[in-house]
């Protein structure tokens, strides 16, 4: 869950249950370098924009939703 919001525009999805989906994945990525090429540095970005901070704040939300902490 959730990987559709933490990929944006910086992966390829695919069905977790199914293999044949998994190896086209793979498949454009090895025979496409540009694309992974593009993947990876929109990846790389999406990443560098997350801070400690930012982590601690969506841990800390999840923790007080699951224990109603006041």
């Amino acid at each position: 869950r959730g990987c559709r919001e933490q990929l944006g525009n910086a992966g390829l999805l695919a069905d977790p249950n199914d293999p044949r989906a998994w190896a086209n994945a793979i498949s454009k990525l090895s025979v496409n370098k540009t694309l992974a090429e593009t993947l990876a540095k929109r990846g790389h970005r999406r990443v560098s924009s997350w801070t400690m901070s930012d982590f601690a704040g969506i841990v800390d939300s999840v923790i007080k939703k699951l224990f109603v902490l006041k």
